[in-house]
Formats: structure tokens, C-alpha cells, sequence
């Protein structure tokens, strides 16, 4: 056969938010450096049916109507040291984050860049999948605008952190191609990827005196082990059609949102100890807090912090021990100072109160209001 074929296991993918939505925002290998370990996409055109009446039967013809383009992807989050204040140190995963409804902050003085969950934030980007012939001297490229997509969070004892997306896109006339070029660009770095390894995890409840599992604010019992953890943004993103231009949906955006909900799984301890029926029943809010340290880098903190209520306590078996799955829901800060619940203090979750939470030191972050969850990256 002459043709060549594509190679599926040769492919670059590049991202870069866009300054106007649905509008190229070109990015390339220089300005990237998302690693993606998952990336899929498919187009979906509607078909237009004519059943033209002539004197021979009916002519059928077909036309392309509304087309609109998806896409799932995936990453493991890598965070190396944080020193400048441009971004271009930004971990790998803060493009992806961004147009899934997060925002940014950097603060270069304090080595810290913060991501919080803003649910309604309608950040787009050019998404490119770049995929090399067998020869390795030309690929395919196909180029989808106005990406924006709903994210989810999982993370299982002994695995990485990893960020999912499962999204919506523009496709334009021209949106495959084929270039007369070998594809080049993209990297490959094991350093700093974010497992549970070595993680401090905290859960109380602020109000009381008694930490869940016994011990300091800043020491958790050993009976309190987190298994595993996963958080969904239910973001529901809404195509908005329009008779002009050529080629289908031309802009999406957050049509609305649900509260951010998750799941816990918790070994189970002595009841005396670590009861979660109790503060399932007193709709306590709780506090959350998992710091990792990524190998290689042991000045650089990560951490993912949020509010959240019980919605559930079911005990399970794992292995032959009892465990606990606890459905939650993400809090939204109530007012302007970030509190989710009255009496809960708001400044250890943004601010860090050191001598009770904190192994991060940055306290110059100010919360965007509705924004109940971050992960902060902070190199000491």
C-alpha cells in the first residue's frame, strides 16, 4: 500500500486559553506544557433528511445541520517549584484546570500559585491533537475551539492525582489538516507528579475541640486513613447555536451548575474514637485537607483544601475490614470572607492558620466570592 497510515501512539496535544471564546488561540510546543495521559475526541454531526418528491420516488438528499464536537481528556498532576511570577513555572495542569471553571493566582514573592473552583467561569481554549504517519515525516492536526468542559478529581492510595475533563468544542471548516512536517515538541517529566505518598490528610470539624481520630489539629490519628477520594464539578455546558457561519455550534457555555459533589472512602475505627453518624446527623461542616509533597521536590508543598457536609455514611467492606463511603457536598462560601457555616473560620482554610493546619505559609490570596475549593502549589 502506498498510503501512509497514522500512528495512534505518536501525538502531541496542545492547549492554550483563548483571549476571545471560539477564536484560535494557537498554541504550540514553546507556550505548552500540558501532559496529557488520556485524549479523545469525536465530531457529531446532525443530518438534515430531504425526501424530495419527483416522479420516480422519493430523491433523498442529505445536508449536515448542527454539528458540535466532544472530547474527554485526562491528566496526572506534576507541580515542581514555584518562582515566577508570569506563570511560566505554572504546574502542568493549570491550562487544563482553567478551562474547566477554575481560576489562577500567582504570587511570586510568596512562591505560591493558587487555583480555585469558580463553578460558572466560562474560560475557553484551542485545544490541538497533533498525530505523526508512520514515516515520520507528516501529521495530521485537528483543531478544536472554545473547549470547555466539566472536570472531575480521583484519587486512590498509591496512584497519582489525576484531573479529568469531559468537554465540548467548536470544529471549523477547517478543523483536520495535514502538514508537510515531522511532528516535534512536547515532553516527558516524572518529576513532581502527585501521588498519595508520604500526604497529610485532615478532617475535622472547626467548631469543635475534638479532632476526628484523636490527636492535634495538626496531627490526625492514625484510625482517620483516607482510601480513596473523587470530586465531580457538575459544570453543565450548554451549546448555543446561531443561524450565522458555516459550520455548526460556534460557542458553548456554562449553561448551570449543581453543588460540587464527591466521595470519601475512609477506613473505619473504633466508634468512641472517629463517629461518622454523629457529625452526619448534626450537619456539621467539615474541613478538608490533603497536603502532598511531589518526589524530587521537597521544598513544595500541594495542597487540596475545601468545605464540605456529609450527605451519607455507608459502611462497607474492603479486604475483610470494615471502611466508610461518604458521600459529600462541596460548601459555597456564604458570604464575602469565604465562611461556608456560621462559626466556621474561613481564615484556616484560604489563610492558614499555621499553628493548627498549615504547612503553607502564603496568606496574600484572596478568595474569589462562590469559589469553594482550591489547590494551592507552595514552594518554601
Amino acid at each position: 500500500m502506498a498510503n501512509e497510515h497514522m500512528n495512534f501512539n505518536e501525538r502531541l496535544i496542545l492547549a492554550k486559553i483563548e483571549t476571545t471564546a471560539g477564536s484560535d488561540a494557537s498554541p504550540t510546543p514553546a507556550d505548552n506544557t500540558a501532559e496529557y495521559t488520556e485524549f479523545a475526541w469525536q465530531l457529531a454531526p446532525t443530518l438534515r433528511e430531504r425526501n424530495v418528491i419527483t416522479p420516480y420516488g422519493p430523491g433523498a438528499r442529505h445536508q449536515i445541520g448542527l454539528t458540535t464536537a466532544t472530547f474527554s481528556a485526562q491528566q496526572d498532576l506534576l507541580a515542581g517549584a514555584i518562582t515566577a511570577a508570569d506563570g511560566s513555572d505554572d504546574p502542568n495542569f493549570v491550562t487544563m484546570a482553567r478551562y474547566n471553571g477554575w481560576s489562577v493566582q500567582r504570587n511570586a514573592t510568596d512562591k505560591t500559585v493558587t487555583l480555585f473552583c469558580e463553578p460558572r467561569l466560562g474560560e475557553t481554549a484551542s485545544i490541538y491533537e497533533r498525530m505523526s504517519n508512520s514515516a515520520g515525516t507528516d501529521y495530521n492536526q485537528a483543531k478544536l475551539l472554545g473547549a470547555i468542559g466539566n472536570w472531575s478529581l480521583e484519587l486512590t492510595a498509591g496512584n497519582e492525582l489525576l484531573l479529568n475533563s469531559e468537554g465540548q468544542a467548536v470544529a471549523d471548516t477547517s478543523y483536520y489538516t495535514s502538514v508537510s512536517s515531522a511532528l516535534s515538541g512536547g515532553s516527558l517529566s516524572d518529576d513532581g507528579i502527585l501521588r498519595a505518598e508520604d500526604a497529610t490528610f485532615r478532617l475535622y470539624n472547626p467548631t469543635g475541640t475534638v479532632m476526628f481520630g484523636g490527636g492535634s489539629l495538626a496531627s490526625p490519628g492514625e484510625n482517620l486513613d483516607l482510601i480513596s477520594l473523587t470530586l465531580d464539578g457538575n459544570r453543565d455546558i450548554a451549546p448555543m447555536p446561531g443561524v450565522t457561519g458555516s459550520f455548526g455550534v460556534k460557542q458553548y457555555r456554562v449553561n448551570q451548575t449543581g453543588r460540587i459533589t464527591g466521595t470519601m472512602r475512609i477506613w473505619a475505627g473504633n466508634l468512641d474514637e472517629w463517629n461518622m453518624y454523629t457529625y452526619l446527623l448534626d450537619a456539621n461542616a467539615l474541613y478538608f485537607g490533603l497536603d502532598l509533597t511531589p518526589p524530587g521536590a521537597a521544598t513544595t508543598t500541594v495542597r487540596l483544601a475545601f468545605w464540605l457536609q456529609p450527605t451519607g455514611a455507608v459502611k462497607t467492606e474492603l479486604d475483610g475490614f470494615a471502611v466508610y463511603d461518604v458521600p459529600f457536598a462541596v460548601l459555597f462560601p456564604a458570604d464575602g470572607d469565604g465562611d461556608p457555616a456560621a462559626g466556621v473560620n474561613p481564615e484556616q482554610a484560604w489563610n492558614d492558620d499555621t499553628a493548627n493546619i498549615g504547612l503553607i505559609d502564603d496568606t496574600n490570596i484572596t478568595p474569589p466570592a462562590g469559589a469553594p475549593i482550591f489547590i494551592q502549589v507552595h514552594t518554601a
